[in-house]
């Protein structure tokens, strides 16, 4: 968690300057929000319809109060119809624009609002970005209810502009765990940060892992499990979750399951610090705790040298032992060490050579003989992973009991040009390369209940990092892509699900590290490695063939 909010911190950083609504633009908008917040009064209050309203400025109206959800739109739904303000369902999507909308009125009192839409929001908070150039039609009937026009007929759904969904939304993780039971893996939501957000991510656990990721990950939470009142309330920092009946199935060891599942949901809320789950209003008794936390590394980066391996910094270096005469002369160009520093792949011009660091003589062992071989991985279950940098290629991932072919079968005609897999080893991100550009793609991996891989998944897009040079998992939901842009290089943290951030362009780089601090580095062609430091990139080291993060 702490390398979580060090990465978040980063990104505020970033993005000062952009946490408040515009005064200006195609639909006027008020004061100032502030984001983060659960109180619903710190939200940019909407002003109601006015007296002999146009019917253009109804719904013009009506799409400007979408950007004040507290007490559940209630200023939104007094441009209804009284009938259709108890019935609109405001939650079911959220769509950002860009541009101005466009209204078209007709004679016999229909509306169209022509929207350019470059993401969406769905009504469990998943988050999509659009295709460019993607357009919204939403339809509307007005009436005359009072002696004043209202709405009669309107979408289920509210429109932002880009800046006020940054200000008015944050995105939250529902945790599940992996097959195996050991670790927990967000899946990221997007939801306005409101009293009742609570609630709102405790349904959506409840309901499930998205379909890209079933098969990949388990909840131990009964199905068929509600809330048994829809609300989470929260008291003295302390969230209180009632459950149906259904929670009764667990076991007294899967209840500790469910906890974590439900505590790391639920703690990303600044107001919660705890969690105590009851049944029907009757207290459920957890007696253990498991965290479901990959375990820590060395948060300085590796790097490969032409004799040694050595965690370096901006203070120094230090040689990792158990490699004497191992890599003089053997022409090594890239490597991956496992998390607790016992096992190095080494990448040469014969294949992928795995050595044991612990051991009095050369143990090395050839794991993967094919040639153009990208970066090895060891995964968190002590997999090595191993792929050649060409068409149609298979994974391979090996241990000391398992060699394991693992096919990828989701792009045939692309050439993939690096991959890594996530800090617990469930979600395994890859660069492909296409004729004219490149794309970076997250697949889930299909685990057996003992961590053993078994297949690739489907592929959800990081498509923001189109031009990518290289990847790595800046932590548990965010790759940190390099991107090529403007013969210069940017780096780019894209949330899994989410939006991105771009850092400071730099250029000659040809790979990206985020250390366990969240601190960023790149690799230079001529060897050099520079860490961000505010906005300055600043040299640390030089003559390093190859630099990535502890454990990969």
């Amino acid at each position: 968690m702490k390398r979580l909010v060090a990465l978040l911190a980063l990104m505020t950083l970033v993005l000062t300057g952009c946490a408040s609504i515009p005064t200006d633009g195609a639909i006027g908008f008020g004061g100032d929000v502030r984001a983060g917040f659960t109180d619903d009064n710190l939200y940019y209050s909407p002003a109601g319809p006015n007296a002999g309203a146009t019917q253009e400025l109804i719904l013009s109206g009506f799409i400007n109060a979408g950007n004040g959800p507290q007490n559940d739109y209630a200023v939104s739904r007094e441009y209804l119809t009284p009938a259709l303000a108890k019935t609109w369902q405001p939650s079911n999507e959220v769509l950002i624009q860009a541009g101005a909308p466009e209204i078209k009125l007709t004679d016999d009192n229909s509306a169209t609002i022509t929207l350019n839409t470059i993401a969406r929001v769905d009504a469990d908070g998943r988050y999509f970005e659009e295709a460019a150039g993607a357009v919204r039609v939403l339809d509307f009937k007005l009436v005359r209810s009072g002696g004043e026009w209202r709405i009669d007929q309107a979408p289920n759904l509210t429109v932002l502009i880009a800046p006020n969904f940054k200000v008015l939304f944050r995105s939250y993780s529902l945790y599940f765990f992996d097959n195996s039971l050991t670790y927990l893996v967000p899946e990221v939501r997007w939801f306005p940060s409101r009293v009742s957000t609570g609630t709102r991510l405790i349904n959506a656990l409840l309901a499930g892992p998205s379909q890209w990721l079933k098969g990949s990950v388990t909840t131990v939470i009964p199905a068929g499990t509600k809330l048994n009142i829809n609300a989470v309330t929260i008291v003295d920092s302390i969230a209180q979750v009632d459950l149906s009946a259904n929670a009764l199935k667990l076991d007294d060891n899967r209840r500790q399951f469910m906890k974590a599942q439900i505590a790391a949901t639920l703690e990303q809320l600044p107001d919660v610090s705890g969690v105590e789950i009851s049944v029907t209003q009757t207290p459920m008794k957890v007696t253990q705790f498991i965290t479901g936390v990959p375990a820590s590394v060395d948060p300085n980066p590796v790097a490969l040298f032409d004799a040694s391996v050595q965690h370096i910094s901006s203070t120094g270096a230090q040689t990792i032992p158990g490699l004497a005469n191992r890599l003089s002369g053997i022409g090594a160009r890239d490597f991956a060490l496992n998390g607790n520093q016992t096992l190095l792949a080494v990448v040469t011009s014969n294949g992928v050579r795995r050595y044991e660091l612990g051991a009095i003589e050369d143990s090395s062992v050839v794991v993967d003989e094919r040639s153009n071989q990208l970066t090895p991985v060891f995964d968190a279950h002590g997999y090595l992973w191993t792929l050649p940098s060409e068409v149609d290629a298979s994974f391979r991932a090996n241990s000391n009991k398992d060699s394991l072919i693992l096919s990828n079968r989701w792009f045939p005609n692309f050439t993939p040009i690096d991959f890594e897999l996530s800090p617990e080893g469930t979600r395994l991100a890859v660069v492909y390369k296409s004729k004219s550009t490149s794309f970076v793609f997250v697949h889930a991996i299909q685990r057996d209940k003992l961590g053993r891989p078994v297949s690739i998944g489907a592929p959800v897009p990081v498509s923001v990092a189109r031009g990518a040079l290289d990847i790595a998992w800046a932590d548990m939901t965010t790759v940190a892509a390099l991107v090529e842009s403007n013969k210069s290089q940017t780096p780019l943290l894209c949330e899994v699900g989410g939006q991105s951030v771009a850092l400071r362009s730099i250029s000659n780089a040809k790979s990206i590290v985020v250390n366990g601090s969240s601190v960023v580095f790149t690799l230079q062609n001529d060897g050099q490695v520079l860490q961000l430091t505010g906005n300055k990139w600043t040299p640390i080291a030089k003559d390093v063939i190859a630099l990535h993060a502890n454990g990969h």
